[in-house]
């Protein structure tokens, strides 16, 4: 933090030399600022930045939904703060090809981007049909999906034009299918869907320590009339098919790792925070942060048992989620592909937390126009939860308590810490070849002194030979050429 800013006199000529310190004006100290400790976790920040494409803009951001603690924040492009230590020239320079960039790099796009969420608001009219009693884990839509559904005049497509046939709930959610969210939309409604999206921290700002955070908005029809007003637009029931796969909201990926992290735990969202603690220059605590309660959910346990169920179908062989699996760990997740401009690739979304049953860790991943979320952003998200569950203690600790003797099985070490196993057998053939070494030494110690008794008895043998008379043996000795020419 800022601190005080401390004063010296100079004299100084008229070609702006300094000729020293001023008499009778003393010299003011500076007063350093505290410090601030963040919440930011350096290693999954590092993963996040190395896995993220550097062609790509977006943003990643990983949630302690425990606490609302944020892990990593990042946002692409982004600035390199080094500019502002170059010179005056060099910096002008430089600050006018970054404020003119069309990419924006200025822009926090992890609070201040906003997106459509794509397939990965089909979680919250999940747990609005389940929370609203319209919908159990399996419910059945009257139309099966076979690539397509009627609405009057309209025909709306499922991404997946082969279709997925008859699905329940929990199906539904692995399979992404859109022609049964459609129907979810067409029975519940926008009032009962916008309402748990709301409750779920979708919509309005999170309150995060950040300046101009954005809020999002959340359409419906009285929202949508007041916003397309000018324009003649009017709210249709076509429009609920949207909204139900998520093409009508606009949220932050802020809000989207709320709102994850929150179905994980389903009973609270903590509102997110940076800055963990205030420390003086003698490292005392002078503030810390507690967790604030940003909303109560309360959801009942039956249907949070459900939309876990259904979440980490999404991450299990055929669901769409595949590339965010953890070894030994039960993650939770779902994918989304927002549609933005007709023809064009889509936004990749994907959403996560783990472990799924008690999560300590909440993950949001946005990739604009990159294509598809199940392919493209769940790796990212997939890279920064293996590396905490494999790298930090807290994870660490984690999996012990879902995989009792880890630590006693090489083979369960080998398929959930595979870094572990391969520093392991370094281990192991560096033992073996110090056993090896260790061996020779210890033979060629007990040859020595075999030589050198052997050498002894020979020694003496000759030397009583010499006493006998016997003429000892001397080798011939070749004689050196002399250097000349003659032959």
């Amino acid at each position: 933090m800022r601190g005080t800013c401390g004063k010296e006199y100079l004299e100084v000529n008229a070609y702006g030399k300094s000729l020293g310190s001023i008499p009778n004006m003393p010299r003011v100290e500076p007063v350093p600022g505290n410090d601030l400790y963040t919440t930011l976790d350096a290693r999954l920040q590092r993963v996040a930045a190395q896995s993220f494409p550097d062609s790509l803009r977006g943003a990643v951001v990983a949630l302690d939904p425990r606490t609302g603690e944020v892990l990593v924040m990042l946002s692409n492009p982004a600035v390199d703060p080094n500019i502002f230590s170059l010179a005056t020239s060099i910096r002008s320079k430089n600050w006018v090809s970054i404020v003119m960039d069309p990419a924006l790099p200025l822009n926090n796009r992890a609070t201040c981007g906003t997106y459509t969420p794509g397939s990965t608001f089909k979680l919250v009219s999940s747990i609005a049909g389940l929370a609203s009693g319209q919908m159990t884990r399996e419910s059945r839509m009257p139309a099966p999906c076979h690539g397509a559904y009627r609405i009057g005049a309209r025909v709306a497509h499922c991404w997946e034009l082969k279709g997925h046939g008859y699905l329940n709930l929990i199906d539904a959610v692995a399979k992404s299918c859109d022609i049964y969210f459609y129907q979810v939309g067409l029975k519940l409604g926008d009032n009962c869907i916008n309402k748990y999206a709301l409750e779920l921290g979708l919509g309005e700002k999170t309150g995060i320590e950040l300046p101009a955070e954005r809020d999002g908005w959340l359409s419906g029809e009285e929202a949508y009339n007041a916003r397309w007003k000018k324009r003649g637009w009017v709210w249709t029931r076509g429009l609920l098919l949207d909204m139900a796969i998520g093409q009508t909201q606009v949220v932050t990926p802020l809000q989207l790792a709320l709102m994850v992290g929150g179905l994980g735990n389903g009973h609270t969202l903590y509102r997110p925070f940076l800055v963990k603690e205030e420390r003086n220059q003698d490292g005392i605590v002078l503030k810390q942060r507690q967790p604030v309660v940003h909303a109560n959910l309360n959801f009942p346990s039956e249907i949070i048992e459900t939309i876990h169920e259904a979440m980490a179908s999404v991450i299990k062989a055929g669901g769409t989620g595949g590339w965010a699996r953890v070894p030994g760990i039960n993650v939770g997740g779902k994918t989304g592909s927002a549609e933005v401009i007709k023809g064009e690739k889509t936004h990749a979304l994907f959403v996560s937390c783990a472990p799924v049953e008690d999560p300590v860790i909440a993950v949001s991943v946005v990739l604009e126009m990159a294509g598809h979320g199940g392919s493209l952003a769940a790796p990212i998200a997939g890279d920064i939860m293996r590396y905490y569950f494999a790298h930090t203690e807290e994870g660490r600790n984690i999996v012990r308590k879902y995989n009792p003797g880890i630590d006693s099985n090489p083979a369960m070490i080998a398929k959930i810490w595979p870094d572990d196993a391969a520093e392991m057998k370094k281990k192991v053939q560096a033992a073996r070849m110090k056993a090896v070494q260790d061996s020779l030494r210890r033979a060629q110690a007990a040859y020595k002194p075999e030589m050198t008794e052997m050498r002894t008895r020979a020694g003496d043998s000759a030397d009583a030979k010499t006493e006998t008379g016997q003429v000892e043996t001397v080798p011939a000795v070749s004689p050196v050429k002399p250097d000349t020419n003659e032959e």
